[in-house]
This record gives C-alpha cells, sequence and structure tokens, in this order.
C-alpha cells in the first residue's frame, strides 16, 4: 500500500496570472496544489489553478477541503470559477483564520460582493461549510490526516500549513517573508517534514529592494531545510517577471547544490 502523499501543482505563480511563451514552462497560474488522499481532496489556496480541478477531480473523492492561506486575490481568484461551489453535491469545507475580526465566511462574503462578482457566498449549494481557525490547534480530516496551523509572515496575516498522513508530512509555506522571529518558528513547525512548499519570489540579489512586502528567496528556503531535516524543498510563488529562461538557469544552479531542491512547474505530480 502507497502511503505517501501525492502534491499535485496547479499554480504556481505569485501576484498575478502569466500568459504567453515565456512561462509555457514553469506556469502561468496562481497559488494552488492538489493532494488527493485516499477519497479526500485537500486543497491549498484557491487561485486561478483550482479551475483545473473543474476537468479533473478524480471520481473517487467524496469530500473536498479548501484551506486558505489568506485573502489577497491571488490565492482567492480561482474560487468564484470553482464549480463544485456551485452545481455538486459534494460536501466542501472552505477552512482559514479569522482576519479584522471577521469569520472565513465572512471574508469570502466580503471578497464575492456584488460591486466586484455578481455571485456571492449566498449562491453556494448547502453543503458548502466554513470553518475558521484557531492557529496552533490540529484538525482531523478523518482519523489518519492531521492538518496543523502556524502563523506564517505576511501582510494581512496568512496561515501556514501542515498536513500529515501516515508517515509522511507536507508543510505548506507560502506567503512566506524570513526574519528571525519568523524562520525560527516555521524550523520548529516544519522539522523532519517529508517536504516543504517555500516562497521564493525574489532573488537573493533582489530580496533587499522588496523586504517587508511578506517573500522570501530560495536561500533561506535552503537554510529552512536543512535546520529543519526536510527531506524535499519545493520553491514556488514564482515573480512574474522571472519567465521560463530565468528560472531554468536558477533550476540548474541549485541542482548543483542540492539534489533535493525543485523550481515546481504547473502540472508537476510529486509524491512525499
Amino acid at each position: 500500500m502507497n502511503d505517501k502523499i501525492t502534491v499535485k501543482v496547479l499554480g504556481t505563480r505569485g501576484s498575478i496570472p502569466c500568459s504567453g511563451e515565456e512561462f509555457q514552462i514553469y506556469g502561468g497560474s496562481t497559488s494552488c496544489f492538489f493532494l488527493p488522499i485516499k477519497d479526500q481532496a485537500i486543497i491549498f489556496d484557491a487561485g486561478t489553478g483550482i479551475m483545473t480541478l473543474n476537468k479533473s477531480l478524480p471520481k473517487t473523492i467524496k469530500e473536498i477541503h479548501i484551506f486558505i492561506s489568506h485573502m489577497h486575490l491571488d490565492h482567492i481568484q480561482g474560487l468564484p470559477f470553482f464549480q463544485f461551489l456551485f452545481e455538486s453535491d459534494y460536501p466542501i469545507t472552505i477552512y482559514g483564520q479569522a482576519r479584522s475580526g471577521k469569520t472565513i465566511q465572512e471574508q469570502i462574503d466580503y471578497f464575492l460582493n456584488p460591486l466586484l462578482w455578481p455571485v456571492g457566498v449566498k449562491n453556494f449549494q448547502s453543503n458548502v461549510q466554513f470553518v475558521t481557525l484557531q492557529l496552533g490547534k490540529k484538525y482531523r480530516i478523518r482519523e489518519d490526516i492531521v492538518i496543523e496551523t502556524e502563523h506564517s509572515c505576511h501582510p494581512g496575516a496568512s496561515t501556514l500549513y501542515r498536513v500529515t498522513y501516515k508517515d509522511h508530512s507536507f508543510v505548506y509555506g507560502l506567503d512566506f517573508e524570513h526574519n528571525e522571529d519568523s524562520l525560527e518558528r516555521l524550523i520548529s513547525f516544519s522539522q523532519n517534514a517529508t517536504a516543504l512548499v517555500y516562497d521564493s519570489c525574489y532573488l537573493p540579489e533582489e530580496y533587499p529592494e522588496h523586504k517587508g512586502w511578506g517573500h522570501s528567496t530560495w536561500e533561506q528556503g535552503l537554510l529552512v531545510k536543512k535546520r529543519a531535516n526536510i527531506d524535499q524543498l519545493l520553491l514556488s510563488h514564482h515573480n512574474t517577471n522571472h519567465t521560463d529562461a530565468m528560472l531554468q538557469t536558477l533550476e540548474k544552479q541549485l541542482s548543483l547544490i542540492d539534489n533535493n531542491i525543485r523550481l515546481l512547474k504547473e502540472g508537476m505530480e510529486i509524491d512525499v
């Protein structure tokens, strides 16, 4: 029996979707990761990549769980186009932490208001539920799938997630900016994880001009990998200015440093 976690990469870009010949290899959709575990669909963020599941959700799935890291548009802009919210009998639960005194349901309702979009939370099918997370608390999806949460470092309050199934664990670390406190928190949270998706929006030489913007570099991700004893470092939230050619060059450089580092490509599937 395969007890590994399969991670399906549906969106790798940060800020806005990208299109054109320069973005064909690593992809142009914004953040979304899909983990089918047994008959459960675990989805991290609902960027434009989530729309892929409209036609590719496995028939074995019985329940859908969507974990929102934060409410910036690139992490939720695919939500109004996720057809199962409106036209299926799948039980769907949407999770997220409270922000500005609003529950996750109130935040999504605020996003889908009539001035911006004609279809709102009131139009979701009746099987859609909301869970406002308490950071630090463990949540169980079935007895053998555990979700843990931790505070990230990003404007507007973002959430780090860790999913554990059997002896394998996957940490979702977007959007995240490194500083002394946040690095120690992430290292502790990610200890001995099988894989970490890390925010590498900026090259190390680009970061000083963007300090305080809520993102990090591959260099800091490698530090976390080593100190937390993580098997695989998966780099994502690619900058919209980073073309395929730039990312391919970087990937070759990183392979010489550690062969367990990957720059994620849209459509990639990884067993962790």
